[in-house]
């Protein structure tokens, strides 16, 4: 098998990659974008009902638009995207890089934009019965509390700022 040159391979596929994806297919580059998850979007998935101040264009918009527009707007130009494709390694050569993935497929590129960030999301595990139903407290929050049933009441809320905050915004709806 043959392998494929592409003028750019991004690896991550979160807001960054996708916009990455963007400008390149604005220049009629071959792009190829790389995520380790099974899904784009990155983070901001995790955010739907928040509303997000550090992603450019983007201030004071809820996760959930922002990602349908970043989304939308990354596939303008169809670039090829592979999921679930973890980077293990990447080769600097002559005429550009080799980046091989954990299954050991081998990509070419000419240039690579690093947009990963952190790294993959790894959910931290709740410590409940059902914690293996739910990898993750943002989505087992609205799947599991009924926010209506604290209607008109006074709540004290308490912990991890961040998580503080979409607490607010759900019990203020």
């Amino acid at each position: 098998m043959s392998e494929v040159e592409y003028d750019v391979i991004i690896i991550g596929a979160g807001p960054a990659g996708l916009y990455s994806s963007f400008c390149c297919g604005m220049r009629q580059l071959k792009v190829k974008i790389l995520e380790a998850r099974e899904s784009l979007g990155g983070k901001m998935l995790l955010y739907q009902e928040r509303l997000i101040w550090d992603v450019g264009g983007a201030q004071g918009k809820l996760g959930s638009d922002i990602a349908v527009n970043i989304l939308q707007e990354s596939q303008q130009f169809s670039p090829e995207v592979v999921l679930n494709q973890k980077v293990t390694a990447i080769e600097k050569q002559s005429d550009g890089f080799r980046l091989t993935t954990q299954h050991g497929t081998v990509y070419q590129a000419k240039t690579v934009i690093l947009a990963s960030s952190l790294g993959i999301i790894q959910p931290r595990k709740l410590k409940l019965d059902v914690a293996d139903d739910y990898c993750n407290l943002h989505y087992l929050v609205s799947e599991i509390i009924d926010f209506k049933d604290y209607a008109d009441q006074t709540v004290l809320l308490y912990g991890n700022p961040d998580s503080l905050a979409d607490y607010v915004s759900l019990l203020q709806k």
